[in-house]
């Protein structure tokens, strides 16, 4: 999938170069200070120049009409393909940090399209003084044992955010529960998380994060997403711990993608890298399978 402004931008770059070139070598044709051979040869130049301009406007135009036809086909063929694809699929949606109102509205609107349930939504955020975490479990007898295993609380976090609440995310929740709303209790069929990747070094925040995001990947479909105006390969980054990455959601194709992740097999999506920006390694799109039409009583 090819990004339409890539392509503008590197045929600017042609015609800028042209237009130098055609200037230069007038001023040089009209000098009188080369020779008739050598004006001759700068001439043909000069046409070449000229071609090769005509040229790059002709793929110029040729690429408008090809995005033009693309961007219609995707717009009529959305409702055909999202409809049902989530059909009974129970989805919760996970934000380290606040979640920018670009994104947040692009999922909601890919999970009513595809007529999936969102279950809760959870606005997590690490407490600057992580000894706060450690004070709040010695509180409680019975995850005392977890304090500064750092992994530990980490991963079975995440795991207990989509399986619904229980104890560590209970004694944890005035710390770095920023924002939570539906179902505290009701397992998932999916999870979208958006966040930045952890930092790659040794502090406990940094190790806590990791296994967080490795424990939201966890056994079900999980989609970790951003908009195309974020920072691209950000997004991509998060791969290693088991998402499928989708770096275009605020579109109608990237609406596609994610509703195809969380509707497939997590083992066939896993670590891929779904989108339009250059770190889509895997294409714009997961393996799409046919939606079966919902049964109806005879």
């Amino acid at each position: 999938m090819f990004d339409f402004r890539y392509h503008v931008a590197s045929l600017a770059a042609v015609f800028l170069a042209l237009i130098i070139g055609i200037l230069v070598g007038v001023g040089i044709s009209g000098t009188g200070f080369v020779k008739e051979s050598e004006r001759d040869r700068l001439n043909r130049v000069i046409d070449d120049l000229r071609a090769d301009r005509d040229a790059a406007r002709g793929e110029r135009d040729q690429l408008r009409a090809d995005s033009g036809g693309m961007q219609t086909f995707v717009e009529e063929s959305y409702p055909l393909v999202m409809d049902e694809r989530l059909r009974g699929k129970r989805i919760a949606v996970v934000s380290i940090g606040a979640m920018p109102a670009e994104v947040e509205h692009a999922i909601g609107e890919s999970l009513t399209d595809a007529d999936a349930t969102l279950v809760r939504t959870v606005v997590l955020t690490m407490p600057g003084d992580m000894s706060r975490i450690t004070a709040a479990l010695r509180r409680r007898p019975a995850l005392e044992g977890t304090a500064g295993r750092w992994s530990t609380i980490g991963s079975r976090l995440g795991k207990e955010v989509v399986r619904g609440e229980s104890d560590l995310l209970t004694a944890l929740e005035p710390i770095v529960v920023q924002e939570r709303s539906g179902s505290g209790a009701e397992d998932v069929d999916g999870v979208v998380v958006v966040g930045q990747p952890p930092v790659q070094n040794d502090t406990p925040r940094a190790e806590l994060m990791r296994a967080l995001y490795r424990g939201l990947a966890g056994s079900s479909p999980s989609a970790a997403v951003e908009a195309r105006g974020q920072r691209p390969g950000t997004v991509a980054d998060l791969a290693q711990y088991g998402f499928a990455t989708i770096d275009d959601v605020d579109t109608r194709l990237g609406r596609v993608a994610l509703a195809g992740v969380l509707a497939g097999d997590q083992g066939a999506t896993k670590g891929k890298r779904y989108g339009t920006k250059s770190t889509a390694e895997d294409g714009a799109l997961p393996p799409l399978a046919p939606v079966q039409p919902a049964e109806t009583g005879g």
